[in-house]
């Protein structure tokens, strides 16, 4: 593993985000050593997470593209140990992720959430339109899908 060291960059780094409203904890600002803001022009006065965490972790690879991480061994176990008792909710969960302490599972391929997850949200009026139009039946957009009125409380409350 290559470690930081280039650009500025120390060997141990640890990244912490704040909330959008509060920012960072006071311990977290006092205990770091270097803080920094992404500053942004034009309409919106704060980024998503997965972006702000995006835009930092690619300016440290551009800056020391070296940097793998090297904890070592005795680092990871001790990580692992902590992380994998936070994780826990219930003690089952415990039992399970203590038999993973020394023979951890692989890492995933891919990340993102499995295709029958990766629906985005419709109304009841949306989803009935289109069971209308798989089944052939086309209908208009002024009727009114499975017998809901237009503008009604149940589409409301769904939005």
């Amino acid at each position: 593993g290559g470690g930081g060291g280039g650009g500025g960059i120390p060997e141990k780094v640890a990244i912490v985000m704040g909330t959008e409203s509060s920012g960072v904890s006071d311990l977290m600002l006092n205990a770091a050593d270097k803080r920094i803001y992404i500053p942004l022009r034009g309409f919106s006065d704060s980024l998503n997470l997965s972006v702000s965490a995006a835009m930092i972790m690619q300016f440290l690879f551009w800056v020391c593209p070296e940097a793998e991480g090297d904890l070592d061994e005795g680092e990871r176990a001790a990580l692992r140990a902590a992380w994998y008792a936070q994780l826990a909710r219930t003690p089952e969960q415990a039992a399970l992720h203590a038999r993973h302490l020394d023979s951890p599972p692989a890492p995933f391929d891919d990340l993102r959430r499995p295709p029958e997850h990766r629906t985005a949200f419709t109304t009841r009026r949306q989803r009935a339109r289109d069971r209308a139009v798989v089944g052939g039946e086309v209908e208009g957009p002024s009727s009114a899908a499975a017998g809901e009125e237009e503008g009604g409380e149940e589409e409301k409350g769904e939005q």
